[in-house]
């Protein structure tokens, strides 16, 4: 309900939900158990990220994919798999996984660039280490509801990193961008 809209994220009857789904149903990290050894993989992991990003809580957002990324995928060719054995690395069933693929790629765009409908949350499930890390980060031709985007993070030096933001489509950037506040954010230019 949560994930479609319906229901408030920030209520208090959400708020205890999330509670209860993360000290109770939940197997740590993984948001789909099925029993003692075995989850179900990326389908939970891909709801929560979403949940996470529109209630500004970016480490577990970022959780979500690394979860996926790490146990939902095969390491050496990246299938993704449907199910995860806890206790047996053989056990391998439902792969590859075309609909575990296309929730991955998409947590992954998520990642940099999240639309809810009504602000765009840059950057919401990117350590800032990463950005370190790859020196130039991009993103290029996102689709959005209103327009279309490319993200481009390029290091200054060891603390700031410049992100430009371009848009084509006739609705431009939505009024509202919206960043994690570990990020200090300043406008190089008006527009």
């Amino acid at each position: 309900l949560a994930y479609c809209g319906v229901l408030d994220m920030r209520s208090d009857v959400f708020n205890r939900y999330v509670e209860v789904f993360e000290d109770r149903i939940a197997d740590g990290y993984f948001a789909g158990k099925m029993d003692a050894e075995i989850v179900y993989i990326i389908l939970g992991e891909y709801l929560w990220q979403d949940v996470y990003l529109r209630r500004g809580e970016w480490k577990k957002a970022f959780m979500a994919l690394e979860v996926c990324l790490k146990y939902g995928l095969t390491q050496d060719t990246h299938q993704a798999q449907e199910r995860f054995s806890k206790c047996n690395p053989a056990f391998a069933p439902w792969q590859p996984n075309g609909g575990g693929s296309g929730r991955i790629l998409d947590m992954m765009v998520k990642s940099f660039c999240f639309d809810d409908g009504e602000s765009l949350t840059l950057l919401g499930g990117i350590p800032f280490a990463w950005l370190q890390q790859n020196g130039v980060t991009k993103l290029a031709g996102v689709w959005t509801p209103g327009c279309r985007l490319t993200l481009e993070a390029t290091m200054i030096d060891r603390k700031q990193c410049q992100l430009r933001v371009t848009s084509t489509g006739a609705a431009g950037l939505p009024r509202t961008l919206r960043f994690p506040e570990h990020l200090l954010v300043t406008a190089a230019t008006p527009s």
